[in-house]
């Protein structure tokens, strides 16, 4: 696997799109300073929406949007578990995926 690479301000419009819904997605860790989720801007990271910028950085995968591949076959996953109650989910969708390419490790392929 790759290391993440930094990517500074300033951002497109699109990256701070994908870097917010980044944030917002639910089970990543999203970006925060003192249990406050950061909000990004085309100048950078910030607490509030005119606040001043406290973070100039984000990796490469959020930005890019390659972190949603990663949401993706998670959800995949629990919707199998789902719809296999009282079998091991997990075990039947690590059979299922494995008949496709893995998009985890496709990322670092690109």
């Amino acid at each position: 696997m790759s290391e993440a690479k930094l990517v500074c301000v300033p951002w497109s419009d699109e990256q701070v799109e994908s870097l917010n819904h980044y944030q917002e997605c639910g089970w990543l860790h999203p970006f925060t300073q003192d249990g406050v989720t950061l909000v990004a801007t085309n100048s950078g990271w910030v607490t509030e929406k005119l606040g001043p910028v406290v973070q100039d950085w984000a990796y490469d995968f959020m930005v890019n949007g390659q972190w949603k591949s990663i949401c993706k076959v998670r959800n995949e996953v629990l919707m199998i578990k789902a719809e296999n109650p009282g079998g091991c989910g997990l075990c039947y969708a690590k059979k299922r995926l494995s008949e496709r390419p893995d998009p985890l490790t496709q990322l670092h392929k690109k």
